[in-house]
């Protein structure tokens, strides 16, 4: 489903990925049952979700999302292994500085 280049010598990554992910990214839990999945779909996909990003060494954070706001005060909490996050809102470099869609 998602076009990751395999590791060789040019890319020494190995990337660890939900395979299952319904990717439904409404946030509205009415519209769960919408696609070719179900409300149970969703939640499974969500916390395996979580459970990878919990177990990451860095975040990486939009906090566009409620998820990912969860995920930053998860982190805060003493939740997970992360010794680093980071929220793109707040970048020093204003070049890498993401905006949400209802930032102006």
């Amino acid at each position: 489903r998602h076009g990751y280049t395999a590791k060789n010598g040019d890319f020494p990554y190995e990337f660890i990925v939900n395979e299952e992910d319904v990717g439904q990214g409404s946030g509205n839990p009415n519209a769960f049952t919408r696609g070719s999945y179900t409300a149970d779909d969703v939640m499974i996909s969500s916390m395996v979700s979580l459970k990878l990003q919990l177990h990451a060494n860095s975040l990486l954070l939009n906090t566009c999302s409620n998820f990912h706001v969860l995920i930053g005060a998860m982190k805060d909490a003493g939740c997970g292994l992360a010794s680093y996050a980071e929220v793109m809102k707040d970048n020093v470099n204003p070049e890498f500085r993401l905006k949400c869609g209802w930032d102006h």
